[in-house]
């Protein structure tokens, strides 16, 4: 939003739709028959604030038809919902570990297609460089990138102990596997949709013989 007016693009913030149909509101934005092109659609594939839940596979299709990019917040899905990076083919997917993937806070990943993998990085570390190195009689060995991802890396990736901590959440809820999250969760929820609707239920009685006149 910072950098719209500077390089002439401008960004367009899809409203929450009453029906709670976020994937049909995303896919509207994108379809506009006045829309010359969609360079870039960034969602979360789960709303963070109502749980809506995006069809990042619909939306992914509408996006390769108009030529844009797709990036997907993962925050709210990663560890539960199932991504198929290969099978769905974003540009991009970040995440961070705190949520649903049992990590610490500070850590969190970027996925970049191969396609994307040659852009500049905003941090310019050493662990980024082909070979740039404090054991080399030249520090400054050889400055260019590497060729992945990897150039990509913030400074200070190898911070050891939450990149255990990281590791080892994302180990568990792989072991645990996807159905058997969706399960606790949806037993869970159940529970206190449960729970709230007694509450309310009790509240209104509460309320109506407290209202009553008694002559």
């Amino acid at each position: 939003m910072t950098r719209a007016e500077a390089q002439g693009f401008a960004v367009e913030t899809v409203r929450q739709p009453d029906d709670g149909d976020w994937t049909s509101a995303v896919l509207e934005s994108i379809e506009r028959p006045a829309r010359r092109r969609s360079a870039l659609a960034s969602i979360s594939s789960v709303h963070w604030s109502d749980g809506g839940l995006i069809d990042v596979d619909k939306v992914g299709a509408a996006l390769r038809r108009r030529g844009g990019a797709f990036l997907i917040d993962a925050t709210h899905s990663a560890g539960v919902l199932t991504i198929d990076v290969k099978r769905l083919d974003p540009d991009f997917v970040i995440f961070p570990t705190y949520k649903w993937l049992l990590g610490p806070y500070g850590r969190a990943f970027l996925y970049v297609a191969k396609r994307h993998q040659g852009g500049i990085p905003l941090e310019q570390t050493a662990s980024g460089r082909r070979n740039v190195r404090a054991e080399n009689a030249v520090y400054f060995t050889d400055v260019s990138y590497v060729p992945d991802a990897r150039r990509f890396d913030m400074g200070e990736r190898d911070h050891f102990i939450s990149m255990e901590m990281a590791s080892i959440g994302m180990e568990m809820m792989a072991e645990w596997g996807a159905a058997a999250i969706v399960q606790r969760l949806a037993m869970l929820t159940e529970r206190i949709a449960k729970a709230c609707a007694a509450s309310a239920s009790a509240s209104a009685c509460r309320s109506l013989i407290c209202g009553r006149r008694i002559y």
